[in-house]
């Protein structure tokens, strides 16, 4: 996720806890995270324009 966007891993840190913090993601397992809704990362993936 940091390499998309282009972003320091440290960086995300708190934007990934508050994320978790809004029930948006999860962490399933150390490294990962998944979306609570299905499709949102289809979604997602339609709206950036790389």
């Amino acid at each position: 996720m940091a390499t998309r966007l282009r972003k320091n891993i440290a960086t995300l840190g708190p934007t990934r806890a508050n994320l978790i913090a809004k029930g948006l993601v999860y962490a399933p397992e150390y490294g990962v995270v998944a979306f609570t809704v299905p499709g949102m990362a289809a979604f997602i993936d339609r709206q950036v324009a790389d």
